[in-house]
């Protein structure tokens, strides 16, 4: 489990009072779920608010690289995928590529690109949901979306960016289509909110900016389409290397039992 201190920073970085009830809601939804996606969701906590500058941030996302290097790349580089990849090693997600140096990741490039991988492991997992033919989906904590789109045919954004985006389900309102989330990528790492847009007559799912409008064709005035979501309870764990402890010798029936 995550340390209450960091989450206590964490809780202390954001300044906006609406992020800090996401923040509580969340990290209280969170005892409910299994030991991994509660593990996620509370490291994913702990790092919101942190800005590429900061240290943390740095040895959050660039864990296996030169110090320098981490500082480098973080000038420049969006952090989105990178932070999935930091909440799933908290998950013990297991895949041997999410302990690889970034820097020569980033030089060979194609499937080991931050989001280019996370969707692999998934597909690789029998995780990954893919929403782009599809007018409907639902989102659980610890799920990890991507949305836009940007080398794909058809529209995938509005009014925002058509780049591919992706970020990690907190939870869900009771309404079904308000979804909060822990973004990299902000250019740091914030606590967003979407509301999920279903146009089944497009058989299209759009993730909204919360003051967008609704068009003639259904689809948001902002936001990107979605296109795919990993899901999280499908992903394979590593296991405990940790040999069990011996058992305690059983009680004879003369002893009897407590």
């Amino acid at each position: 489990m995550i340390q209450q201190d960091d989450l206590a920073d964490a809780l202390g970085r954001l300044t906006n009072q609406g992020d800090k009830d996401i923040f509580g809601a969340a990290l209280e939804r969170a005892q409910t779920l299994d030991p991994s996606t509660r593990d996620m969701i509370e490291y994913g906590l702990s790092m919101a608010g942190l800005s590429p500058s900061d240290l943390a941030y740095q040895q959050h996302l660039y864990p296996f690289d030169p110090p320098a290097s981490a500082a480098d790349m973080a000038k420049t580089q969006s952090g989105c995928g990178l932070t999935t990849e930091a909440i799933w090693r908290a998950g013990k997600v297991a895949d041997a590529r999410l302990r690889l140096p970034y820097g020569p990741r980033s030089v060979a490039g194609g499937v080991l690109y931050a989001v280019s991988l996370e969707k692999a492991i998934a597909q690789h997992h029998g995780a990954w949901f893919d929403a782009s033919r599809t007018g409907f989906a639902a989102f659980e904590p610890g799920d990890a979306p991507i949305i836009g789109c940007k080398g794909c045919p058809g529209l995938w954004a509005r009014n925002t960016f058509t780049d591919e985006h992706e970020f990690t389900v907190l939870y869900v309102e009771d309404d079904g289509v308000t979804v909060h989330s822990l973004d990299g990528g902000q250019p740091g790492i914030a606590i967003r909110t979407r509301r999920v847009v279903f146009v089944p007559e497009h058989k299209e799912i759009w993730m909204a900016s919360l003051d967008a409008t609704v068009e003639r064709d259904g689809r948001p005035s902002k936001g990107r389409r979605l296109l795919g979501i990993t899901r999280s309870v499908l992903l394979l764990r590593e296991l405990d290397t940790e040999p069990p402890p011996s058992p305690s010798p059983s009680p004879s029936l003369e002893q009897g039992t407590p």
